[in-house]
């Protein structure tokens, strides 16, 4: 299972550079019926100005591209190196059981967060992404 979920705060080539409004993100991955873990991001705290609570060093400290991923096979344990060689010092991940990786990746924009997206799912799928992804 590889689940992939980015988010952009505003698009900054377009000036969204001020975002308003309320944001709240949470996944309960579940593995034989039993909880594994509780990823809530931003859990509430993303009312009105939100350009202001990414700005804290604890939340986003000012990127604005992000996603969660979780990837469940046995092979997980095997690419955690591999991994985060990929990354930039914002992003990371963990291994929480025996196959199931969760994995955060934080970016000054969309296209960085692109960037390592892609050579991500390329080692995790172990496939190229069709040319159509790439663009």
């Amino acid at each position: 299972m590889l689940i992939v979920e980015p988010f952009l705060f505003g698009w900054l080539t377009m000036g969204e550079t001020q975002l308003n409004g309320q944001f709240h993100d949470r996944v309960d991955p579940h593995i034989g019926g039993r909880l594994v873990c509780r990823d809530s991001v931003m859990p509430g705290c993303c009312m009105g100005i939100i350009t202001a609570q990414l700005a804290r060093p604890a939340m986003t400290a000012s990127m604005c591209a992000m996603t969660t991923n979780l990837y469940r096979a046995p092979d997980a344990p095997g690419h955690l190196l591999q991994l985060r060689a990929l990354f930039n010092p914002t992003s990371g991940c963990s291994l929480l059981t025996d196959t199931l990786c969760v994995l955060r990746l934080l970016a000054d924009d969309c296209v960085a967060l692109r960037k390592m997206m892609l050579h991500m799912l390329d080692l995790l799928t172990q496939n190229p992404l069709p040319r159509c992804w790439r663009l």
